[in-house]
């Protein structure tokens, strides 16, 4: 919770960000300080994203704020101002592909990971670049072709926004694993 003045009066996690200010403090350069700006200068109630950046109060892990700013009545002129803002981390600990098929999020215009890979040992969010041409992001949505972690995949991607964030979904599965009950079929009939 951030007053108009932009202080942080509230914080769930109690993070280092807690009492400090987000116009003239240690984070005024982050992702809270960006939705809390646009918040507060934007349309009463409208939804505003920043995407995943280094956040320091977090260990300097990628974090993404969503935040909405919060309006209250002025008791002599009856005017609406904003009496502050609402805003709300999203961890990248919480977009993580898990699972025999990999389902990742990309940054439609730097190739980068919004999604933290189970299978490798570190935080892959904004760590790991994609070999996709994101020039040809909105073409070609089934390939086969080498996937992410190098093995040979079938691949469907789609561009989705978020709150004007332009990215892209992507799904892989093993084409060994995708194909495998054909060959056990052809492998059956010619048995037979």
């Amino acid at each position: 919770l951030i007053s108009a003045e932009g202080d942080v009066v509230y914080s769930v996690l109690k993070e280092d960000d807690l009492g400090t200010n987000l116009r003239d403090g240690a984070h005024a350069d982050s992702g809270l300080a960006q939705v809390f700006e646009a918040a507060v200068a934007g349309p009463a109630h409208t939804p505003v994203i920043a995407d995943y950046s280094s956040y320091a109060p977090s260990g300097g892990t990628p974090q993404a704020f969503v935040a909405v700013s919060l309006e209250a009545q002025d008791p002599f002129s009856g005017a609406m101002n904003v009496a502050g803002v609402l805003a709300f981390q999203i961890p990248s600990d919480r977009l993580v592909s898990m699972g025999g098929d990999l389902s990742y999020l990309i940054g439609q215009h730097d190739g980068l990971l919004r999604t933290d890979i189970a299978a490798t040992p570190e935080n892959d969010i904004l760590g790991l670049q994609t070999n996709f041409d994101l020039a040809t992001a909105d073409q070609d949505v089934v390939t086969i072709r080498d996937g992410l972690l190098g093995s040979r995949a079938m691949i469907a991607k789609e561009p989705v926004t978020f709150f004007g964030l332009e990215y892209i979904l992507v799904e892989e599965i093993d084409y060994a694993v995708a194909f495998q009950a054909g060959s056990l079929l052809a492998w059956k009939v010619a048995l037979t």
